[in-house]
């Protein structure tokens, strides 16, 4: 069945939903590719975000952490498995 309309948290209908999660599936596993890379250099979970993402968002501090690139960079690390973020690592 072919979707014609997605209606995501964001507000922002898409009336071409397939592309646009196509497109989601493919930036989400170039980002994990990007993650694995930069880890494999060297880097810690906070030097990629702030590489990949840029500063954290108030929403990372608004959700203690559970909405942060960090956390969403560690995640990629452990194979899909969030972890409980620590709300003072935000503030270093």
């Amino acid at each position: 069945m072919e979707v014609s309309r997605l209606f995501p948290g964001s507000g922002t209908v898409r009336e071409n939903p397939s592309k646009d999660l196509l497109e989601k599936v493919d930036y989400l596993e170039e980002t994990g590719r990007r993650v694995q890379e930069l880890y494999q250099r060297g880097l810690n979970p906070r030097q990629i975000a702030r590489r990949i993402f840029g500063p954290e968002l108030l929403i990372a501090y608004v959700t203690l952490g559970h909405f942060s690139g960090k956390c969403l960079v560690q995640s990629y690390l452990r194979g899909g498995a969030a972890p409980t973020p620590n709300p003072h690592d935000l503030m270093h």
